[in-house]
């Protein structure tokens, strides 16, 4: 009983010390795709739908229902939507040194654990109300099942539980993200090397029948290949595989995307990734081949995918940290013994009669701290913590500081156009026409016409300046709501559309700080009303008006 309260004394308080570090500035302003499931969670609650303004967000339906009761629960704010994602990145960084204790020893669980769970990717997810972190959770159940099974022999019962175990993580993890499917390329990958290599390496083996095994696996592979490429499944996967919305098509051909991103955070752990490799290999050459394999795949995947960020790979950063916990646990002892060795050599010269030990751990101290010191992703945790931003980060819009202002022109205009939908919804109460050529450029269709209805909120989606020329003129007042990050920025409000609104509407004084941007307008309707999809400049009422406007664009 002693032993087992020892076992599990470790994880519960690495558990508990990971969620009080997430929870500090947990309740920081929401970040637009938060709000997916913070509006849906709220219109479940009301409507029994995950309903956002007039339309339907399915997409991670289950975390939407979690917050959605968790709201009923604790109250209807932001920092109560993260929570879910708080608990499973602590529960990811429990189970990563459960099962690196025991492939590898504590002290590489503890090293890779320590790094991982203050990384700028454990507490950006941490703190981030969105499906990364229930996927990164079930990707490592998943995988870590999968290499029980293989690595560790066990009664059937043992094994049929590790297989359904993996089956319902693989199944879950799909559901919140396609890039799963990169995930199990890398962890198949592996179990054929695994399986498969021993016995093509094996002397024992005839030459010609490897060969003949070489062989047929490629003919086979071919006849694959072919075989999904004429009935178009090949087409439509790599068509997955490249898509890109415009947000992010600067990074479609970026294949250095992730590399650029780890020099930037760790420049020592990335550039001495292979001496860490073949630390890790010779130590525990099972588990290290299995997390090179996870991590040097599913990166290399990653980077020739056409969509990118931090967040996609978030589920492979486990493996690279165990990675790098097992390579530094086997060389740290002789690295310190060196560092000790040389220091007491310098200070017998320098000063003979100081005690050389105090002396020695001073200097390994401060190296320490150097280090530290020296890659960004420790400054980037610390000031993700204390919320501050360093470019390339942007500060966030500050929707409060302008909701004052804007909230008289809203209820007075005909109609509200914006830039940003979401936002518009949480933080200012609602909106009618969405101005971006990203959203529209994502509904299905190679030439999606104006006025097309995203379903996510059930409201109109324009992106040229004869578009929003033909909503001016089919109303009397109205304003357009940006934010300079989203002004003359071609993926949303493109120059075009920005100068025929500086041409056309007044500009109005809302506070620098704020960061957003409005213009109104008032006069008579230039358009004919049979012209207009929606109400025209003689309504009555501004929010009558609008509501038809929904009803009819």
């Amino acid at each position: 009983m002693t032993a087992w309260r020892s076992e599990l004394a470790v994880p519960c308080l690495l558990f508990l010390a990971c969620c009080a570090l997430y929870a500090v500035n947990l309740d920081i302003p929401p970040d637009f795709d938060e709000l997916y499931h913070v509006l849906a969670a709220r219109g479940f609650a009301e409507t029994g739908r995950y309903a956002i303004a007039d339309g339907i967000y399915e997409r991670g339906w289950p975390l939407t229902r979690v917050i959605a009761a968790l709201f009923g629960l604790l109250g209807d704010d932001v920092w109560i939507a993260r929570l879910p994602s708080l608990l499973c990145v602590a529960s990811t960084v429990t189970l990563l040194y459960v099962w690196l204790r025991r492939e590898a020893g504590n002290r590489a669980a503890l090293i890779a654990v320590l790094l991982f769970a203050v990384s700028p990717f454990s507490l950006d997810i941490a703190h981030f109300a969105r499906f990364y972190a229930f996927h990164g959770l079930a990707f490592l159940l998943g995988s870590i099942c999968i290499y029980d099974l293989v690595t560790h022999p066990a009664a059937p019962r043992v094994r049929l539980i590790r297989g359904v175990i993996a089956s319902a993580a693989f199944a879950a993890a799909i559901m919140f993200q396609i890039t799963t499917l990169i995930g199990l390329a890398a962890l198949g990958a592996w179990l054929v090397l695994q399986l498969v290599g021993p016995w093509l390496l094996s002397r024992n083996v005839p030459r010609g029948r490897r060969l003949a095994f070489i062989i047929l696996t490629v003919v086979l592979l071919g006849l694959a290949i072919a075989a999904a490429g004429s009935t178009g499944m090949l087409a439509k996967l790599l068509g997955m595989y490249r898509s890109t919305p415009l947000w992010s098509a600067d990074n479609a051909d970026n294949a250095a995307y992730y590399h650029a991103w780890m020099i930037l955070y760790y420049p020592t752990l990335w550039s001495l990734l292979p001496i860490l490799l073949v630390g890790a290999l010779s130590a525990r050459p099972q588990t290290g081949f299995f997390l090179f394999v996870m991590t040097g795949v599913g990166l290399v995947l990653h980077s020739f995918a056409g969509s990118k960020s931090l967040r996609y790979v978030y589920y492979i950063m486990p493996f690279l940290f165990a990675l790098w916990g097992i390579g530094l646990a086997s060389i740290l002892s002789a690295i310190v013994r060196f560092a000790r060795e040389q220091t007491g050599t310098l200070f017998a010269r320098l000063y003979p009669a100081h005690p050389k030990g105090i002396l020695g751990l001073i200097v390994l101290f401060l190296s320490g701290a150097w280090i530290v010191a020296a890659n960004a992703a420790s400054v980037r945790s610390l000031l993700m913590l204390a919320n501050v931003t360093i470019p390339p980060e942007l500060p966030p819009t500050r929707w409060d500081l302008a909701k004052p202002v804007l909230a008289p022109l809203i209820r007075a205009a005909d109609v509200v156009v914006v830039t940003s939908e979401l936002d518009a919804l949480y933080f200012l109460g609602d909106y009618d026409v969405l101005v971006s050529r990203s959203r529209l450029d994502e509904r299905p269709g190679s030439d999606t016409p104006q006025f097309s209805v995203d379903p996510r909120t059930g409201r109109p989606i324009i992106s040229t300046a004869e578009a929003l020329a033909q909503v001016m003129a089919c109303h009397r007042t109205g304003i357009v709501i940006t934010s300079i990050y989203r002004w003359r920025h071609a993926p949303m409000l493109d120059n075009d559309v920005a100068d025929m609104i500086v041409r056309s509407a007044k500009p109005v004084l809302l506070p620098q700080a704020s960061r957003v941007m409005a213009y109104t307008w008032r006069h008579e309707p230039t358009a004919d009303r049979s012209a207009c999809s929606g109400p025209s400049a003689s309504s009555e009422t501004p929010a009558g008006a609008r509501e038809e406007a929904r009803k009819s664009w």
